[in-house]
């Protein structure tokens, strides 16, 4: 195997059916020297397929910025019937299956969920509650009271529907459980419901239609494996940028704080991408009371 002591930057990785997140990594770690940090940003269930960008190097340094990019998910949800775990995988129970829903009432429900909105997440989840994963509590049976958590919602847009079976697009932002959504809307309908399938088509930066299959990065020589790399700064696209001397960049590195340019344009309290000639990208900056800040320096 070749050996990248600095490999750094994210794949943007087309998770498959049937296996968890953590186990994506683990098979891509396979490819990578072996202290290579390497980790994944936004869980998907393993019923859930698409968008996993999967963050290499220092980029897990900036797995928050990865995370709490837009996402864009296609659904479908059965009407009628509800699931322990709001999803095939779980215990099906009959709900209302005989009940008639009309397009029209689906039309008037789905607004009631766009915004910000309250959302409870489900029992089989890996939130920990009290130290404990709720799946873990779930499976041996315990129900615990989850509390709300505020989570955002661009939009939903019905892509088909032919009763029980309706088809979502969801454009949200970080924390959303679909699942979650899908219940909330059968409940709302008075029917049930519970996700049968689940694509991740967007994930901020991260496209599906430029995602690299799972079996196209297993067992890849790592030079292989680097060249299907997005560089460090590809999940920063929605920040500004402001670029720096060598001077100032050196001091930002050494953890100084430095003065703004009075005929600066850049918004006080937000982050930036920061470059320099030299170096490149470096990091992330904050603009504070006309001082540069170092928020996140990447070593050079």
């Amino acid at each position: 195997m070749t050996t990248h002591q600095n490999i750094s930057g994210y794949i943007n990785l087309n998770k498959p059916i049937g296996i968890t997140s953590m186990e994506a990594v683990r098979r891509i770690k396979q490819s990578l020297p072996r202290k290579t940090k390497v980790g994944h940003a936004g869980t998907l269930d393993p019923l859930a397929q698409g968008v996993l960008p999967i963050c290499i190097g220092p980029a897990t340094r900036l797995m928050e910025y990865v995370v709490s990019g837009r996402k864009v998910y296609l659904t479908e949800i059965k009407l009628g019937y509800v699931s322990d775990t709001y999803d095939s995988e779980g215990t099906i129970t009959a709900c209302n299956p005989n009940l008639s829903i009309t397009l029209s009432a689906i039309r008037q429900t789905l607004p009631l969920f766009i915004g910000d909105i309250e959302q409870i997440p489900p029992m089989y989840s890996a939130l920990k509650q009290n130290g404990q994963r709720l799946y873990d509590l779930a499976r041996s049976g315990v129900e615990v009271a989850r509390p709300p958590r505020s989570v955002t919602i661009y939009s939903i847009d019905i892509v088909q529907y032919s009763y029980p079976l309706l088809t979502l697009s969801v454009t949200c932002g970080s924390g959303v459980y679909i699942r979650s959504l899908a219940f909330d809307i059968g409940n709302t309908l008075e029917s049930g419901a519970y996700v049968t399938s689940l694509i991740r088509q967007r994930s901020g930066s991260f496209k599906l239609s430029e995602s690299i299959p799972l079996s196209d990065l297993q067992n890849q020589d790592t030079t292989l494996l680097a060249s299907r790399m997005k560089p460090i700064d590809f999940a920063l696209e929605e920040l500004p940028s402001s670029h720096f001397s060598d001077t100032e960049a050196v001091k930002l590195m050494q953890g100084q704080t430095i003065s703004s340019q009075p005929e600066s344009k850049s918004s006080s309290g937000s982050d930036y991408r920061a470059y320099n000639n030299s170096f490149g990208f470096f990091g992330i900056t904050r603009l504070i009371d006309s001082a540069w800040h170092p928020i996140k320096i990447l070593a050079k």
